[in-house]
């Protein structure tokens, strides 16, 4: 399966509030070799890819693990947990979290 790096490397450089040129300033590259690889049009080789690790924070296992990790919005998750229905309170939400990281922690002591 191939692996696609675009929406990666897009993404987190985003994520820092990076433009395609700060990014390549960065890493000594052209903003247009920036924007083929979000595109998917060419991939970095495996040294820029540990350039690119160190610029946007990341581990080599975000490029080639097959474990991929998305952003979800507190609102995603209110929906997810309470349907469109009603208003969800800030006091509801929180309880939701408190009670999510209980069991988190009851779960690593085991």
């Amino acid at each position: 399966m191939p692996v696609f790096f675009g929406a990666i490397i897009r993404n987190a450089r985003k994520a820092l509030g990076l433009t395609q040129r700060q990014l390549a300033e960065l890493l000594g590259v052209s903003n247009t070799s920036i924007s083929n690889w979000e595109k998917d049009l060419s991939r970095p080789d495996a040294d820029m890819i540990q350039k690119l690790c160190a610029a946007l924070q990341l581990q080599p296992n975000d490029f080639y693990g097959a474990e991929r990790h998305y952003a979800v919005s507190d609102e995603d998750i209110k929906f997810a947990l309470f349907g469109g229905d009603g208003e969800i309170t800030d006091a509801m939400y929180d309880e939701v979290k408190r009670f999510a990281a209980f069991l988190k922690q009851r779960e690593a002591g085991k």
